[in-house]
């Protein structure tokens, strides 16, 4: 009964898991094909960072 319990949740976290990654994906995806999206990785501006 505990084996079932084991598998039960490793299920319930994989799938939980890999909708988070099709999530983010899609996401990512939407952000990289639309120009006028914002995005903190996808920015025009390629200065280093400045250090205070």
């Amino acid at each position: 009964m505990s084996l079932a319990f084991v598998l039960l949740y490793g299920v319930v976290g994989f799938g939980v898991a890999a909708f988070a990654a099709f999530v983010g994906s899609i996401r990512a995806l939407q952000v990289y094909f639309d120009p006028d999206a914002d995005s903190y990785f996808l920015d025009e501006d390629h200065d280093p960072p400045e250090f205070e």
